[in-house]
């Protein structure tokens, strides 16, 4: 059996998206949660949108190699894998149907860090529907227990 390990941490996002000139940035700070399984970590937490919705967003760090972004809403669902130089196929949920998109990572660097519990996580991606380059992205993920 995998031991889990979870603990309450303090969460920092940054991120910042071009598309068509245009530039869009964000910064929150977030209650959140760290779980341990395996080599694997779960960064979970709830991000407050308008009109009382709310996003569930969990990233899964497995090493250097590979994360995924997962952003659930009551009727949307976007899951991103995001792997170094590698365009990743995915789909995002909606209402009206699922969309195709494919997450090319640029750049990406992940340290974690045991004593204190703490990390960070930093991808550039660009997200593609088919030939169409739907924007540029930075997230920049700081955490803490």
């Amino acid at each position: 059996m995998t031991s889990k390990n979870e603990i309450p941490v303090k969460i920092h996002v940054e991120t910042v998206h071009r598309q068509d000139g245009q530039k869009e940035e964000y910064a929150e700070d977030f209650d959140g949660r760290l779980i341990e399984i395996g080599e694997t970590v779960y960064l979970r937490y709830e991000e407050e949108l308008p009109e009382n919705e709310h996003a569930k967003v969990t990233f899964k760090i497995a090493g250097d190699e590979e994360v995924q972004l997962t952003r659930k809403l009551e009727h949307q669902k976007l899951h991103l894998t995001f792997k170094p130089g590698k365009r990743i196929p995915s789909r995002y949920q909606t209402p009206y149907g699922n969309i195709p998109v494919e997450a090319f990572a640029g750049r990406m660097e992940t340290v974690l860090e045991d004593d204190p519990r703490a990390g960070k996580l930093e991808i550039d991606y660009r997200l593609y529907n088919g030939d169409s380059l739907l924007g540029d992205y930075k997230i920049r993920l700081q955490f803490t227990a």
